[in-house]
């Protein structure tokens, strides 16, 4: 079998589901951040023998600096590619992306290294302030081929690329302090040159093919506001993780006092960075499902099988051990590890919590996550006044998890409690209760403490790489079928249909094993965003023919496929395809195209009468407009027929934009006579307005030939400008001062709405299915009359204040059709489905 697909393209991952591809990726990455981890402590250690007290105080603070700076580089570069890379849906698009990623790494490590050296001028010379400022600077550029490599899922590389980064530094950072005699300055030089090996994996190749110039990227809103959303959730994380290391640096504590502190935060801050190896592998598949989702209950185990055996034995470990691990000025950790590793469980849990907010857009938790910053810096100053260094770990300590509590309340409030439902709590009070009663016998405890770690591993590595199921007995998950014609990829239609299934498929994989069935130039199977497609080689025989072909395969397929329930979406020319006669399990018909009186009108084909007789079979049909509704239930008056309308992203709009534009715009498939292209430049054609007339779309071609000879008829200012991929969709509609929709038959009108999600009026004909926008930001012309509806493109042409009150009335509208509520719909039509008789369908 072939695989249909640009080779090029990230989102066509390896045939397994997302579940198992981030549970995959989070061992390599965990393994990595384990191993860089014991790097930079074996770093850290050999630098309190080989600095005094006082360097290393310098020393500690400017590398939490700097990985605070890194911390929120990995953020604000790499997480916003990594997310935009795996919602792409083209090269185009992924191109942008990572020329976006460019920019804000440059824009980003000025601003951000210019912050460092303010800050670093106050307790370290003039050289190491330069050396940190230039660090910031690398790290912030390099951080690009992060975000490379982790969306498109290259998470063994990623692992390779960070660990050779601990590598490099090491060796580097020793031989500059030990044998050129360079100090606190050399061990930080270290950081900059360690960033090699993210050079050598940089994204050279994958800014090409952008549609858009360099200068034009910084225009990109929607990245720069995913880009200072992200930055400001995580710049929050890495502040609590690194205020009290800078902080104890510049309060007037004794060095070695200040150093034992700084050592010992390093040591508890090591379930922060398996925090952040977790979060890393699962972000790109969070950002394609819904927050409280199973995957993200794999991510919380895997984070807490290593975080809570680490955080146990670096509060339980014995003074003896201390003393034989640091020099005789770091004997104060051992009163300051308890409340440190506490610290550090906590600030890992408020990093993987902050995660599942990003992954899904939810802005929500900032406010909570400042009040968390204000609640902690309280405490650690509070700490501060009452008990010195001691007091400011105990502060510390009281303040993240009072911090991490918040923000979990927080999540459990706006997402469900599922992400803490079954989770391991008997075995860690029982760990941490054996390492507590061993602190007296060193030698037992280190005995324990490796049994702890050795089998924390064995369960990290053992992690189901499955969604468990919610309640022990739970029945094996249903398998759902859904078969349409068209798909995202379809070079002839590509229609609003297509995007329906696709945002439908992706809500129901969260609870079912979805296959999508489809049509293609070759047959093959693949997983995209964790769905299953199988494609039938039907498309060779062109469009039409094509289309014939897979409905006749559908009855073959139903048997075949094992389903316990089928979604058809009806398609030209019969519509349904007489599924139920094939199957005993449910068969939902999606009306999304009914086309049999198009094809008598059009060809003078009777398919009308094929599909009527057809939909007398369905016991569950589901439409988009209440006037189809009304027409099934005539038709098939024992079926149960659902209304459930299309959705849309929800978008930040200003109220300067609403109706506001330089063009007029119509999107959508390009067919002459069905959807209305004729009309629309006949009214054109008579239209007085200078707004130039831009049509975005492509078809079969022959119909892309029709629209050549038809805009060669007029000399008005009308420009096709062929496809447009979600970049150039956004740039249309940005630039847009409304939208036309001639259309002569239409279900819903996707197009219209995500026209009026971006506040712009829509012109159509009154056709009964266009109904729900009626009087709501929209203007509505008598069928078909091409004069008026030249009338009303000048009326809105040439009246801005009438088009942007209907701009703002358009997007009021579109608030209230949401992609998630339409597919919870789905989801609950799919759960009240009976159960087929076992052996009926399942194993076809």
């Amino acid at each position: 079998m072939t695989i249909e697909h640009t080779a090029a393209d990230p989102r066509l991952l390896p045939s397994r589901p997302d579940h198992v591809t981030a549970v995959r990726g989070a061992r390599w990455i965990t393994a990595a951040a384990i191993v860089v981890g014991a790097l930079n402590y074996g770093y850290a250690l050999l630098l309190t023998r080989l600095l005094d007290a006082d360097s290393y105080a310098v020393f500690a603070a400017g590398q939490g600096m700097v990985q605070c700076a890194a911390t929120i580089a990995v953020v604000a570069v790499p997480w916003v590619l990594a997310q935009a890379l795996a919602r792409a849906a083209s090269q185009a698009e992924r191109a942008n992306a990572i020329r976006f990623a460019i920019v804000i790494a440059v824009a980003g490590g000025v601003l951000c290294g210019g912050i460092v050296a303010a800050v670093a001028a106050q307790f370290a010379g003039g050289v190491t302030t330069l050396v940190l400022a230039g660090v910031t600077l690398l790290i912030y550029v390099t951080r690009v081929t992060n975000g490379w490599l982790q969306g498109t899922e290259r998470m063994l590389t990623l692992a390779g690329v960070v660990t050779a980064e601990a590598v490099l530094k090491l060796t580097v950072g020793l031989l500059l302090v030990s044998a050129l005699g360079w100090g606190e300055t050399g061990a930080l030089a270290a950081f900059g040159i360690a960033v090699l090996p993210f050079v050598v994996w940089w994204p050279f190749r994958g800014a090409r093919g952008a549609d858009r110039r360099w200068l034009d990227i910084t225009a990109h809103r929607d990245l720069w506001r995913r880009a200072l959303e992200l930055s400001s959730v995580q710049g929050m994380v890495a502040l609590m993780a690194t205020v009290d290391v800078v902080l104890v640096a510049l309060l007037p504590a004794a060095g070695a006092a200040a150093a034992s502190f700084q050592a010992s935060m390093m040591m508890g801050r090591a379930p922060l960075f398996v925090a952040g190896a977790v979060s890393v592998a699962f972000f790109p598949a969070l950002s394609r499902r819904r927050a409280g989702s199973p995957l993200a209950g794999n991510a919380v185990r895997m984070y807490l099988s290593i975080a809570l055996p680490v955080t146990a034995v670096c509060a339980t470990a014995p003074e003896a051990v201390i003393a034989r691990v640091f020099p005789s000025d770091y004997t104060m950790m051992s009163s300051l590890l308890l409340f440190a590793a506490v610290s550090g469980f906590a600030l890992g849990g408020i990093n993987l919590i902050s995660t599942f907010f990003q992954a899904v857009n939810d802005r929500t938790c900032l406010r909570i996550q400042a009040a968390g910053l204000v609640i902690f810096m309280a405490a650690l100053l509070t700490g501060w006044q009452l008990g010195g260094v001691r007091g400011l770990a105990v502060g510390g300590a009281f303040g993240s998890v009072a911090a991490m509590v918040l923000l979990g309340h927080r999540l459990a409030r706006a997402h469900g409690f599922s992400l803490v439902s079954h989770l391991p709590l008997v075995e860690p009070v029982v760990v941490v209760g054996a390492l507590f009663a061993l602190r007296s016998l060193p030698v037992w405890w280190l005995v324990a403490a490796v049994m702890c770690g050795g089998l924390a591993v064995v369960r990290f590595v053992r992690e189901r790489a499955v969604a468990p199921p919610e309640s022990p007995g739970t029945a094996p998950r249903r398998r759902v079928v859904i078969s349409t014609f068209d798909y995202t990829d379809n070079k002839n239609y590509h229609g609003g249909g297509a995007v329906v299934i696709d945002k439908v498929a992706r809500r129901l994989s969260e609870e079912f094993d979805v296959l999508i069935l489809s049509a293609a130039q070759h047959g093959g199977t693949q997983v995209i965003d964790g769905v299953r497609r199988r494609y039938l080689g039907v498309g060779r025989a062109g469009p039409r023919a094509g289309q014939v072909l897979f409905q006749a395969a559908l009855p073959l397929m139903a048997r075949r496929i094992p389903h316990d329930v089928w979604l058809e979406s009806f398609s030209p020319p019969f519509g349904t395809s007489f599924l139920p006669l094939f199957t005993k399990a449910p068969v939902v018909g999606l009306s999304h195209c009914r086309s049999g009186d198009l094809m008598w009108r059009k060809y003078r084909v009777p398919a009308f009468l094929v599909e009527r007789a057809g939909l007398h079979l369905y016991r569950h049909l589901v439409v988009l407009n209440e006037a189809d509704a009304a027409d099934l239930r005539r038709q098939s008056p024992r079926a149960t027929v659902h209304l459930i309308e299309n959705g849309v992203d929800r978008r930040d709009i200003a109220e300067s934009d609403f109706g506001c534009g330089t063009c007029i715009v119509c999107l959508g498939r390009i067919d002459t006579e069905m959807k209305g292209i004729a009309l629309l430049v006949s009214a054109y054609r008579q239209a007085t307005t200078d707004m130039p007339l831009i049509i975005a779309g492509q078809g079969t071609p022959a119909e892309e030939r029709k629209l050549v000879e038809l805009l060669a008829t007029t000399t008005r200012d009308v420009r096709w400008v062929g496809y447009a991929d979600a970049a150039g969709k956004h740039r249309l509609l940005t630039r847009c001062a409304f939208m036309v929709m001639p259309s002569r038959q239409e279900t819903f009108g996707l197009v219209a709405l995500e026209a009026m999600s971006y506040g712009k009026p829509v012109v159509h004909f009154d056709l009964p299915s266009l109904q729900w926008m009626s009087g709501r930001g929209d203007v509505a012309v008598p069928h078909f009359d091409v004069k008026c509806f030249a009338d009303q493109i000048d009326r809105l042409a040439s009246d801005e204040p009438a088009r942007r009150a209907l701009g703002r009335r358009a997007y009021v509208t579109a608030q209230h059709y949401s992609w998630d509520e339409m597919t919870d719909r789905y989801l609950k039509l799919v759960q009240q489905l009976p159960v087929p008789p076992t052996g009926d369908c399942r194993d076809c």
